[in-house]
This record gives C-alpha cells, sequence and structure tokens, in this order.
C-alpha cells in the first residue's frame, strides 16, 4: 500500500502532469468517433444549402446558431413548413452569438461534411486542450502538489462531460471554456510576474470566449474570486484589475442585445436581459440541482425528466444537502483562502448556465471550481486520517472514499460508457426515425402528418436527415402531439377534422417546452392559422396546458396530398384513420423504447 501511495503521489505531484490530463481526456473519449450527427447538427449543416437560405435565418457561416431571431417573418415560415410544432409561442426567440463556433462547424460541414469522426476527433483535441490547461492552472494556483496532479485527473475523467465532446453542435462550450480558461491562467500568471504579456493575452482570450459561446461568462467568475480571496492589497484597486474584463464583457452584451440575440418564449431558456425576474427565480431552484450533480449525485441530466412542480421541492432538498456538505467542508478548510477562491468561482461560474434547462453539459467551467475544492478537501482527508480529534477521523475514510467512488471510479468508468450510451440512443434516434418514414419519393408537394412522435425534434430532424440523403423535401409537416405519458384518444369528426386528447395534456416533455414555455398558457379557442391545416385549442388545464385541440384540414383526410403517420415503438408507421364519428385509444409512446434505451414490448 505505501509503495503505491508512493507512486500516486510522484506521478500526481509531476510537472508533466497536465500531459497525462489530455492523454487521459482524449482516451476516455474515443467512443466518442462513431457518433455520428445527433439533434442540432442537422439544421447546422442544412443552413449551408442555398436553396434552404431564408431572410430572418442565420446571416452567414458565422450565424449558424440564430435559429430563430425577431424576424417574425421567418418565424411564419417556420411554421408553415412545420418546423415549429402548433403550440410554438408567436414571440418564440432562439438566437445565440456564437460567430467562432459557427465558422469552425461551417468549416466542418464544407470541407469533410462525410466525415462526422473527423468533427469528433476536433472536439476531443479541443476537450484535451481544455483538460491540460486547466491542470496548468491547478498547478499554477496549487503548485506543483499532489492536490494540484489530482484536481487535473478528476477534471479529465469527469463523466458529466460526456455530451458535451460527443455532440458536435455543443462544441461551442469546449471553444468557450478553453479561451475563458486561458484568459484566467494568463490573469494569474501575470499577476505572479511570471508573464507580462498577460495583461494583453488574458483579456483577449476573454473575448475570443465571448465569440464562441456564452459559458466563457463563467471565466468573470474565477477573475472575480482571484481578487478577492487571493489578490494582495486594498479592495479597490484590486478590482480595478477587472476593468479590461468588465469593458469586453460590456461591450459583448451591448452587442448582443442590438444584434437581436437571445430567448424568449421558451421553457428551455431563460434570457438574464430580458426577464430578470423570472432568470433570479430560477437562479434559485437550479443552481442547488447543478451543484450538487457537480459534486456528487444526482446527475443533472435527471431533472429535464421531471416536472416543473417537482423541482422547487428537489431545489429545497438540494439546499439543505448543501448547506450540511458547506458547513462540513468548512470545517475541514478553515481559513483556506485558496479554497474559497476554487468555491467562489464554482458557483459564480453556475450563474449564466442557470438561464438553461438543467444538464450535465453545462458543468465545464463550474467542475473547475468544484474539482479545486474536492482535490484540496480529498488531501486534508487523507492528512487528518491519523488525527487525535475522533470527529476528524470519523469524517475521513468515508468522505475520502465518497470523493474516489464518484469521482475517480465511477467517473472513469462512466465517461466513455455515457458517449456510447449517448451514440446508440440519442445518436440513433433520428437515422432510425428517418429511415421508418415512407420513401421520399412521396413526398413532394405532400403533407407529411404525424400524429405523434417523441418529441418535436425528431419530427423535423428525421425529415432534415431524409433530405440531406436525397434532397427531397414534402410541402410541410404537421406534428400533432407528441404524448409520452397516459393515453391519446383521437376522434374523426368529419371528413376533414380530427379532435386530439391526451389524458396527461400536451407540451409534456422537456423539447416541447423548448417551444413554450410554461409560463405562457394557452387559452380555449386560441389558433394557428395555417395553410393547409388550423389547430383550434378546445379544452385546457388549470395551468393553461392544452387537453383537447381540434385540427382541421383543408382537405378530406384521406385526400392522397396527405401522408399519415404515427411512432410506434422506434419508428413511424402508417397511421389508419379512423372512420367519422369514431375514436381511437392510443398508448402513450414509451421514451426509452423509442431512444433505443430498453427493447420493445
Amino acid at each position: 500500500m505505501k509503495r503505491i501511495a508512493a507512486f500516486l503521489t510522484t506521478r500526481l505531484a509531476s510537472e508533466h502532469l497536465p500531459y497525462w490530463a489530455f492523454v487521459l481526456a482524449l482516451l476516455l473519449t474515443i467512443p466518442a468517433l462513431s457518433s455520428g450527427l445527433m439533434l442540432d447538427d442537422y439544421p447546422h449543416q442544412l443552413s449551408l444549402w442555398p436553396e434552404l437560405v431564408f431572410p430572418g435565418g442565420p446571416r452567414g457561416d458565422w450565424d449558424l446558431f440564430r435559429f430563430q431571431g425577431a424576424d417574425r417573418a421567418y418565424f411564419q415560415h417556420q411554421q408553415e413548413l412545420g418546423l415549429w410544432p402548433w403550440w410554438t409561442t408567436p414571440n418564440l426567440r432562439l438566437a445565440f452569438f456564437r460567430p467562432l463556433s459557427s465558422l469552425h462547424h461551417a468549416l466542418d460541414y464544407r470541407m469533410w461534411p462525410g466525415a462526422p469522426w473527423f468533427m469528433h476527433l476536433e472536439s476531443m483535441v479541443l476537450y484535451g486542450l481544455m483538460a491540460f490547461s486547466i491542470a496548468k492552472l491547478y498547478q499554477q494556483i496549487l503548485s506543483v502538489t499532489v492536490a494540484a496532479g489530482l484536481c487535473g485527473i478528476l477534471f479529465a475523467i469527469d463523466d458529466a462531460h460526456s455530451m458535451v465532446v460527443m455532440w458536435i453542435a455543443n462544441r461551442n462550450a469546449l471553444w468557450a471554456v478553453l479561451f475563458g480558461v486561458l484568459a484566467v491562467l494568463c490573469f494569474v500568471h501575470y499577476r505572479a510576474g511570471t508573464f507580462a504579456k498577460g495583461v494583453v493575452l488574458g483579456p483577449l482570450c476573454f473575448g475570443l470566449g465571448l465569440l464562441s459561446g456564452e459559458t466563457a461568462l463563467g471565466a468573470a467568475a474565477y477573475l472575480f474570486a482571484y481578487v478577492v480571496w487571493l489578490e494582495p492589497g486594498p479592495i479597490v484597486p484590486r478590482l480595478r484589475l477587472l476593468l479590461p474584463y468588465v469593458l469586453i464583457g460590456a461591450v459583448w452584451a451591448a452587442a448582443y442585445g442590438l444584434m437581436g440575440y437571445g430567448s424568449a418564449g421558451s421553457g428551455m431558456y431563460v434570457d438574464p436581459m430580458r426577464e430578470p425576474l423570472t432568470y433570479l427565480a430560477t437562479v434559485v431552484i437550479r443552481m442547488p440541482l447543478l451543484l450538487l450533480a457537480q459534486l456528487g449525485l444526482p446527475p443533472a441530466d435527471l431533472w429535464m425528466q421531471v416536472s416543473g412542480e417537482v423541482l422547487p421541492k428537489a431545489a429545497l432538498i438540494a439546499w439543505a444537502v448543501l448547506g450540511v456538505g458547506a458547513a462540513i467542508g468548512h470545517r475541514l478548510l478553515k481559513g483556506n483562502r485558496t479554497a474559497a477562491f476554487w468555491a467562489t468561482g464554482m458557483v459564480l461560474s453556475l450563474l449564466p448556465v442557470c438561464s438553461v434547462m438543467p444538464g450535465d453539459r453545462l458543468l465545464l467551467f463550474s467542475g473547475v471550481g468544484a474539482f479545486g475544492l474536492l482535490g484540496m478537501l480529498a488531501v486534508r482527508l487523507w492528512e487528518i486520517r491519523t488525527s487525535p480529534s475522533a470527529l476528524r477521523r470519523l469524517l475521513c475514510k468515508p468522505g475520502l472514499g465518497a470523493i474516489l467512488l464518484v469521482h475517480v471510479v465511477l467517473a472513469g468508468l462512466l465517461l466513455p460508457y455515457r458517449i456510447s450510451f449517448l451514440s446508440n440512443t440519442f445518436g440513433q434516434l433520428v437515422p432510425r426515425a428517418a429511415q421508418s418514414l415512407p420513401p421520399s419519393e412521396l413526398f413532394p408537394n405532400r403533407t407529411l402528418v404525424m400524429v405523434n412522435a417523441p418529441d418535436p425534434l425528431v419530427a423535423t430532424y428525421a425529415v432534415a436527415y431524409r433530405y440531406l440523403a436525397d434532397h427531397k423535401m414534402g410541402d410541410s409537416i404537421r406534428l400533432l402531439s407528441a404524448v409520452l405519458r397516459g393515453t391519446l384518444l383521437v376522434t374523426r369528426v368529419n371528413d376533414y377534422t380530427l379532435i386530439l386528447e391526451p389524458s396527461e395534456g400536451f407540451i409534456q416533455e422537456p423539447l416541447s417546452r423548448v417551444f413554450r414555455s410554461p409560463a405562457l398558457p394557452m387559452q380555449v379557442g386560441e389558433q394557428l392559422k395555417l395553410h393547409n391545416m388550423t389547430a383550434t385549442v378546445l379544452a385546457v388545464t388549470s395551468k393553461g396546458v392544452p387537453t383537447r385541440v381540434e385540427f382541421r384540414f383543408i382537405r378530406a383526410l384521406e385526400d392522397s396530398s396527405y401522408i399519415w403517420t404515427i411512432w410506434k415503438d422506434r419508428g413511424f408507421v402508417r397511421f389508419e384513420l379512423p372512420q367519422v364519428g369514431q375514436s381511437v385509444m392510443l398508448p402513450a409512446i414509451d421514451y426509452q423504447v423509442a431512444i433505443g434505451a430498453k427493447p420493445a414490448p
């Protein structure tokens, strides 16, 4: 045991540790090479097709993250095509200013569109460089010590990073965090007197990070934490050191708003600048859930599947657990300003990502502080294993064991496993859905009606996948529902009309709420009139969730201009229309079966 401890101590307290972090990051993410495209990767690739470029959409190769801007004509165009489902709020806005990341995607799709493995390799290398840079930051703050080495390894193998590495469209977060960490590293070296150019390169890297993605705002958390906890001298001169970064951030925020970027009307995103009160309310709920996922369990991805009513209660419990943990951590690391630096950076770096529905892919910048804190805590627990204090000895073994079990053993095993799982489930969902659709020869001048689908994105991305394969697209898509709970009653009123009644209401699952926030209730009588269909809300719950909706088409439902489908188990099948006056009761879609996580019945 002593030999093993000595070996690990030597390796962790090595100047070469950042290189090992880079290698580990690459090795554990190898399964990403076979992942292919997924979700937003399809509209990104389609955005580069000239025949599919419309006014109001992306403005060029640098603007691929403008899914829906302020242009209402573009919104109407998307709804007519069926790319925005019928329940989409009229003021929907999903536009993100990420020009550097967009240009990287455009380069990929223009130069090697048929080689997603190479795009994944690029993301893996970026992740490796990020792990290397963060390990360097740990060594700069903690010196070349066992604690610094352990922190670097913990970050590199964290399984929460699985989706951000294997999802090509999420590469913006890798660029943003890489540049953000370099900004902090330059600042720290500059203040230590070891890198004079850091006074210029630090703000430059921060600006490049913001041009890559909003996640780079997390760098500001660590810069602030550094001048508060680790920079000597009076507080006012220390804060003045941040003025270049504040100026860059202010210019970026002003440009972001003036150019029409941001979000509105979505249940997935909350825009802090447009909805400050709503944002603050979401911080109170999302912050503890993200912190708990970052420091231990359960994964933040869990909360995407939980109803909105449960989240406040879960947040309350999470705050209590975190309070107990903070009290124990404070007792063990009391007076340690470096630990306070990591903790402050971790918490504040979560503020930008609290604007997004909780998910593990958001836990990049917060991981820098979290693993800095956990690494120091693990070393401290090891040091007090022979303490005369019975309480400290009591905390030592279970505390150290929990850190090593969750963040070394399980994380190291789960990182490649979760990448493979995501690849084999979500990565295969759209291709499988596309292959189950009717032949593309039937699409031109016809409307593809999907009575039920696992989520709105599967419906539209499956059609996008087919278009990329054979360049054929129908007149429009009409997704009627995405029902994953309860039952779905379909009633044929007359030759032209269906009424759908989900027992648990419409807009059930998280991706449906991308298009409409739960804070925007629908009303009885609310209508959406399209060129070939009118959707009318007939009944709603007390919270404004539609429970009964009429869909009236301009032609008889059996008309050859319609292709009727419905999801069954793992793909679309033909939907048999009921006769006039008749109803059919359909089961909800089992999402785990749909994505291939469990076998079909």
